[in-house]
């Protein structure tokens, strides 16, 4: 986790990928 700007990218992914499932 080197990039702080991909942790969000990342979690707004998985948020959406819950939702659609």
């Amino acid at each position: 986790m080197a990039a702080p700007a991909l942790l969000p990218s990342f979690y707004f992914f998985f948020l959406a990928f819950n939702v659609e499932a």
